[in-house]
């Protein structure tokens, strides 16, 4: 980050480390001292995992001794950031606030305090890589937990949601959202509780005939105007989780709103629109007050995902484990 915007104004090890390498390499040629072809050969291929090849970029040690002599490792640079410019997809539609905040900080004013654990998903995130990464190709859960041990393809999202994950993370994960915006919530002249059951005996039951009840995440009511039921979801299947929240209060004559929340800690949308922009709508709030409750769910959900991946890995080493303990391949 340059100094202006209070960086260092350091270029990344991943970004100078094949150019200084290389550039030493055209030196050294000049010099009549010749390195490997294969060491060369290895260090043209070391650039930042996410980046395609840059154009004019060497292929070869004859491509490096042709290499103008003067800044060579400036214009090699050069080339790498450039790609980076034009091949890394950087999302800045993911809660850019918080994004800008923890960019801003002041190293010096750290200390030994403990950095945020949701930092780097929301780095990765922000720069168009998968926040986690699975280390399966099949999920050792699925495998081993499952009655016909099946063999579940172990991607990104999976490592998130797995059926077979132990230890009520998945709740654990709704209800740090669900709290954040309970807090966010109060003040605006509702009538704020949590986790409210609804049954057949609710003063907003539509058919008292029906056995149905559902515990609301959220409850609004205010005199003179309809209840406002807001119930929490993480699901990268947002209509569906709509769809299936709507059948679930319909007997019930409240505004629902389903706050649907993505994976990768967005707000979940159909056609453009998300829970944000109904309760900018029906709380008659400020674009700015539904855009600080986004980003306080983002990081509730962020922070979850750690939690949630942490635990998925730590219980795969485990499943490991107890299939080589019984000579098993897992």
């Amino acid at each position: 980050m340059p100094v202006e915007r209070r960086g260092l104004a350091l270029a990344m090890p991943s970004v100078v480390w094949a150019p200084a390498f290389l550039a030493a390499t055209r030196q050294l040629a000049g010099l009549g001292v010749t390195r490997s072809p294969d060491s060369v050969t290895g260090a043209i291929k070391c650039l930042p995992p996410q980046l395609n090849t840059p154009s004019n970029w060497p292929s070869g040690l004859d491509d490096v001794k042709a290499l103008d002599a003067d800044h060579t490792q400036k214009n090699l640079v050069r080339l790498v950031e450039e790609s980076i410019a034009t091949k890394l997809s950087v999302s800045a539609a993911v809660s850019p606030n918080v994004v800008r905040s923890f960019m801003m900080v002041d190293p010096t004013s750290l200390g030994r305090s403990v950095t945020d654990a949701a930092v780097a998903p929301i780095f990765r995130n922000h720069l168009g890589l998968p926040a986690f990464t699975p280390g399966f190709d099949v999920c050792p859960l699925c495998r081993a937990r499952t009655v016909n041990h099946q063999s579940v393809v172990c991607n990104a999202t999976h490592t998130l949601c797995c059926p077979c994950l132990r230890g009520g993370l998945d709740d654990e994960r709704h209800n740090a959202i669900k709290d954040g915006l309970v807090r966010d919530l109060k003040g605006y002249g509702w009538r704020v509780q949590s986790e409210v059951w609804l049954n057949k005996a609710s003063e907003w039951t539509i058919d008292r005939t029906k056995p149905m009840k559902a515990r609301a995440d959220i409850l609004l009511t205010k005199p003179g105007v309809k209840a406002i039921v807001i119930d929490n979801v993480v699901s990268n299947h947002v209509s569906q989780a709509m769809t299936s929240k709507r059948a679930q209060y319909s007997n019930w004559d409240v505004k629902l709103i389903p706050a649907v929340t993505l994976h990768n800690g967005d707000v979940g949308r159909v056609h453009g629109r998300g829970w944000t922009d109904d309760l900018r709508d029906e709380l008659g709030l400020k674009a700015e007050q539904v855009r600080e409750m986004a980003d306080n769910a983002f990081l509730a959900c962020m922070r979850g995902q750690v939690h949630t991946y942490a635990a998925f890995i730590k219980q795969c080493d485990a499943a490991h484990a107890a299939a080589e303990d019984l000579g098993l391949s897992h």
